[in-house]
């Protein structure tokens, strides 16, 4: 056996960071998948999200009047309620609708990166699908999403009971020196709580790109990897998910904030009269008119697409981790 089989493969820190810009497809893959996404993304958005902004308003503006109105009886305040919660309860299935299109496109989209970055696979002009791997990829996910749960709750209970009985015998000592201690151990025990949950969630992230590269349903698959490679890991999440979430919280502020600024909604608002029975009719009529629904769209498209890049360069790293983690796996098999 030669040494090469013996070491794991080297981490290339620049390789896992910029995967996304380097797939097998080149950036011609990379395009076409997150651009159809993000058109399908934002034909959901505009579908299934101005029922859900026209329930709301209906929602207020049914509130307002219900508070305006004086001498009802109690079944009538039971009927004035339920016809108020009605609009709520409608946008549920509209929140429902729109929770399914995107999980399922956000997992289409990260499968196709995998498949591309592991196998080098290029489905042709329109690459996003929803089969046996995506299924796969979705499943691992929903596991290490309840294995991640577990763990916080048998974290978070534990940190509980055992600051509890710290700061018992801090009390029982009754000294300010103790109590300095029972604060110092408080932070540490938060600091080790977030520490224990971020060293789980990297453990086991690479799973679902494992599924992917091994066609086999594995949610634990990248655990005993990722104990080589955790530290660099991290490092690169820690680059991409800082660099691509600062940018993505200041664009939009500034994006969507020169939107209702522009748009007059801030004016409306305040000319709202909060002691009688407000009149949403014109906010209604301005948030279904083409002046604000199309620079919206708009922006959605443009924050949709970098959305879906911020989220890509994550699973990509992943998809790099496996695509390595399979050659130490062929050298251990052949050499």
């Amino acid at each position: 056996m030669t040494d090469s089989i013996i070491r794991a493969p080297k981490f290339d820190f620049g390789a896992a960071i910029t995967q996304i810009f380097n797939l097998p497809g080149g950036k011609g893959y990379l395009f076409r998948v997150v651009g159809f996404a993000t058109l399908l993304l934002t034909v959901a958005f505009v579908l299934f999200g101005i029922p859900i902004v026209k329930s709301y308003v209906a929602m207020f503006q049914s509130i307002a009047t219900m508070e305006a109105t004086t001498g009802m009886s109690e079944a009538e305040e039971l009927a004035a309620v339920m016809a108020t919660m009605q609009p709520m309860f409608a946008s549920m299935g509209w929140f429902s609708l729109l929770y399914i299109a995107q999980i399922g496109l956000y997992i289409s989209v990260e499968t196709a990166l995998y498949r591309n970055i592991i196998l080098g696979e290029d489905k042709g002009f329109f690459p996003l699908r929803f089969g046996g791997d995506e299924f796969r990829v979705l499943v691992t996910r929903i596991v290490v999403a309840f294995i991640l749960y577990a763990a916080f709750f048998v974290l978070y209970f534990g940190l509980i009971i055992l600051g509890a009985m710290v700061f018992g015998l801090g009390s029982a000592a009754e000294s300010t020196a103790v109590y300095g201690i029972v604060a110092l151990f408080a932070f540490l025990s938060f600091v080790a709580f977030i520490g224990g949950m971020v060293y789980v969630a990297i453990r086991l992230a690479p799973s679902a790109a494992f599924a992917v590269r091994d066609e086999d349903f594995t949610p634990v698959g990248s655990w005993g990897t990722m104990k080589t490679y955790f530290w660099p890991t991290f490092g690169a999440v820690l680059v991409v998910g800082l660099i691509g979430y600062i940018g993505l919280v200041v664009l939009s502020l500034l994006a969507f904030g020169l939107l209702f600024v522009s748009s007059g909604i801030f004016p409306l608002l305040m000319e709202l009269d909060v002691d009688e029975t407000p009149d949403f009719t014109p906010l209604l009529d301005l948030l279904s008119s083409a002046g604000f629904i199309i620079p919206a769209i708009l922006i959605t498209l443009v924050f949709t697409f970098l959305g879906l890049l911020y989220y890509g360069a994550i699973w990509s790293i992943w998809g790099y981790i496996a695509k390595l983690t399979d050659r130490q796996k062929t050298l251990n098999e052949y050499g």
